[in-house]
């Protein structure tokens, strides 16, 4: 299951949050073992509690990669904050704070995702 459709199951983000950001085909592509997937985009918008020690909600983007091999589906994806997470770790010491980067956590899912075989 992709990070996106988790969150969706679990009622941490509604349906309604979630678009299908690359139109009908998406892009493609290739995987370590070499067959080509196709790659699609979702954005979301995460709600946690209001009580004005943490932002109202955290931006998520979401990759999902489908492909077939030896006739049987690959699945592969995830999702990650792209905005509100530095606000969210700013109450933690600098020791403590983990990366905040969208590009860098971006780049880490879909080599990940690559990496399928």
């Amino acid at each position: 299951m992709g990070g996106l459709a988790a969150l969706t199951c679990l009622g941490w983000i509604d349906e309604e949050s979630v678009d299908d950001e690359e139109g009908a085909d998406g892009e493609r592509v290739r995987t370590a073992s070499g067959e080509r997937a196709r790659l699609r985009k979702f954005t979301a918008q995460l709600s946690l509690r209001d009580d004005g020690t943490v932002p109202a909600s955290v931006d998520l983007e979401g990759w999902l990669a489908v492909w077939v091999r030896r006739g049987s589906f690959r699945v592969a994806g995830g999702a990650f904050p792209t905005a509100g997470l530095t606000e969210l770790v700013a109450v933690l010491s600098a020791a403590e704070r983990s990366q905040t980067d969208p590009n860098a956590f971006r780049n880490e899912l879909l080599e990940a995702i690559r990496a399928v075989r």
